[in-house]
């Protein structure tokens, strides 16, 4: 028996081919536009920044902290506390 999840080789085919008359999407966010060299150039690690700064990244500081402290490696990344 099927499995009725898979699709045939023909509807591939057919969503392949509308997929392909789709129009390239805008990749260009004016909020959050791609780095320059000079962007580069002047970004600094989270370990230089300032306490004033690293006030505007929560995670960022916890990450900071649990580091400096000993604390093992943060798995899955940063996570939010409730409340």
């Amino acid at each position: 028996m099927s499995d009725p999840r898979r699709l045939s080789a023909e509807q591939i085919i057919q969503i392949e081919a509308w997929l392909a008359e789709l129009p390239e999407p805008d990749l260009d966010d004016p909020d959050n536009p791609e780095w320059t060299e000079e962007d580069f150039a002047r970004a600094v690690a989270p370990e230089q920044m300032s306490d004033e700064e690293l006030a505007a990244f929560p995670c960022t500081r916890e990450i900071l902290d649990a580091r400096r402290a000993g604390a093992a490696a943060v798995e899955g990344g940063p996570t939010r506390k409730a409340g």
